[in-house]
C-alpha cells in the first residue's frame, strides 16, 4: 500500500482551490494597526456574495441582531475587525472545501465541525478568551485535515483505516503514512491563515500542547472536540474519557461546570446552524436537533464531580436526573424512578451488592457506571454497564433490555 508522503501531501494541497483573494486582503487589512472599518468595508465590498453572507450571518440568530445591521461598516464597529475577518474566513473555507472530492459524508463532517465550533465559543466565553469568534472558527476548521486525508487517498483510507482509527493521528500515520492533524495544519498554512488556527489543526489531539496558560486556543478546541461526541455530533463515536479529564483540568474547570456548559453548547449549536445554512442551504437536514421527554434517572456516586458530570450528560440528552432521595422507600418519587445508575468508582463490592439488592427490592432497574476493565461482583455481572462518557443511544438501549 503506498504511503502518503510529505511530497504527495504538498503536491495535492497545491492543486486545491485557493481561498478567495478577498480573504487574504482582509487578513492584511486586519493585521494593519492603521486600518479602519472603512478599509475592511472596501475590501469585502469587492466580493458581493461574501459580503451578503457576512451581513446575513451578522443579522441571524447566530448573533441576535435581528436585521438591525445594514452595512459592513456598522458590523465592523459593533463586532470588531477580528470577528468580521473570522466570519469571512469560515464561510470562504467552507465553500472552497466543498469543491474538493472526498468520500467523507459532507453533512456529517460539518455537523461535527459546527458542534466543535459552538463548544469552542461557549468555552471561550466562559473562560473570558478575548476573541470568542476566533475560537468558533478554530473549532470549525480543526478537522479540515480529515476531510483532505480522505481526498488524498480514498481507497487506502476507507480500505485500511476504517472507523477503528478514525481521528487517531498516530494510527492514521502508522497505516497510511500521514495524519489528519499534519495535513490540516499544512493546508491552513498554504491558505496563509493565522498561525493560531494552524496550531489548533496541528495540536488539538495533543494534551501536552493543550495548556491554557501557554496555548489557550488549542486547549479550548481540544476540549470542545472531545465534548462534541456528547453534544449532538454524529461524527465522533467514542469520546475519550482521559482526554475529557485532562482537558477539563488544563482549562481550570471541574466536572460540575458541565451542568451549565452542556446546555449552553447545545443552544450555541442550534444558533450556529445559521452559519452553515447561510453558507450552504443543503446542510439543513443534518442539523435538526429535536428534544423529547425522557425517563427519570438517579445517579448514585461517592464522587461528586463524576455525579455532576453524569447528571449534566443525561440532562443534555433530554433525560431527567432526580436526586438520590427519590430512592427512599417512603419517597413519593420512588415509583417515578425509571433507572438507577450506580457509580462503581470508590465503592467496594459488598456494599455495592447490598445497595443493588435494595434497588431491586424497590423494583428499580440498575446500570453500572464502570470503567472498561471493571470486574463486577457475581451478583451484578448481568447488569448493563455505561462508560463515564456515554452516548444517548447507550442509555436508550437500557430501556429496551429484555425483562
Amino acid at each position: 500500500m503506498p504511503e502518503i508522503t510529505a511530497d504527495r501531501i504538498l503536491t495535492k494541497i497545491r492543486e486545491l482551490p485557493p481561498l478567495p483573494v478577498v480573504v487574504q486582503k482582509l487578513l492584511d487589512v486586519v493585521g494593519d494597526d492603521h486600518s479602519s472599518a472603512r478599509d475592511i468595508n472596501a475590501v469585502l465590498s469587492a466580493d458581493q456574495a461574501l459580503t451578503g453572507k457576512v451581513l446575513k450571518l451578522v443579522n441571524s440568530s447566530f448573533y441576535g441582531f435581528s436585521g438591525n445591521i445594514s452595512t459592513l461598516t456598522r458590523a465592523v464597529v459593533i463586532l470588531g475587525y477580528s470577528a468580521i475577518r473570522n466570519l469571512a474566513i469560515g464561510i470562504s473555507a467552507y465553500e472552497t472545501l466543498k469543491k474538493v472530492k472526498s468520500p467523507v459524508n459532507w453533512e456529517d463532517f460539518w455537523l461535527h465541525a459546527i458542534t466543535c465550533a459552538a463548544g469552542s465559543q461557549a468555552l471561550a466565553n466562559r473562560l473570558k478568551y478575548p476573541e470568542p469568534e476566533e475560537a468558533f472558527i478554530a473549532g470549525l476548521m480543526h478537522d479540515v485535515g480529515y476531510f483532505l486525508l480522505n481526498a488524498l487517498a480514498p481507497d487506502e483510507f476507507t480500505g485500511a483505516v476504517g472507523k477503528q482509527v478514525f481521528g487517531r493521528p498516530e494510527q492514521e500515520t502508522e497505516v497510511i503514512g500521514a495524519s489528519h492533524v499534519e495535513i490540516g495544519s499544512r493546508l491552513l498554512e498554504f491558505w496563509k491563515l493565522p498561525a493560531q488556527l494552524c496550531r489548533v489543526a496541528r495540536f488539538h489531539h495533543s494534551p501536552k500542547h493543550a495548556d491554557y496558560a501557554n496555548d489557550p486556543l488549542v486547549a479550548i478546541v481540544a476540549l470542545a472536540d472531545t465534548l462534541a461526541g456528547v453534544t449532538g455530533s454524529a461524527y465522533v463515536e467514542n469520546p475519550d474519557k482521559e482526554n475529557l479529564l485532562v482537558y477539563t483540568e488544563k482549562l481550570g474547570l471541574n466536572m460540575s461546570a458541565y451542568g451549565v456548559l452542556l446546555p449552553e453548547i447545545m443552544q450555541r449549536v442550534k444558533d450556529a446552524r445559521e452559519f452553515l445554512n447561510i453558507a450552504d442551504e443543503t446542510v439543513k437536514s443534518a442539523l435538526r436537533l429535536e428534544g423529547a421527554e425522557m425517563p427519570n434517572i438517579v445517579i448514585v456516586s461517592a464522587d461528586e464531580n463524576r455525579r455532576q458530570w453524569v447528571e449534566a450528560l443525561l440532562g443534555n440528552y433530554g433525560y431527567h436526573a432526580v436526586g438520590i432521595s427519590a430512592l427512599s422507600p417512603t419517597s413519593e418519587q420512588s415509583e417515578q424512578v425509571d433507572l438507577a445508575i450506580l457509580d462503581t468508582a470508590g465503592l467496594k463490592p459488598e456494599p455495592m451488592a447490598k445497595l443493588a439488592a435494595c434497588l431491586a427490592g424497590l423494583g428499580i432497574p440498575l446500570a453500572l457506571l464502570a470503567d472498561e476493565h471493571y470486574s463486577a461482583p457475581v451478583s451484578l455481572v448481568d447488569c448493563a454497564c455505561l462508560p463515564l462518557i456515554f452516548a444517548k443511544e447507550e442509555v436508550d438501549k437500557l430501556f429496551r433490555r429484555p425483562g
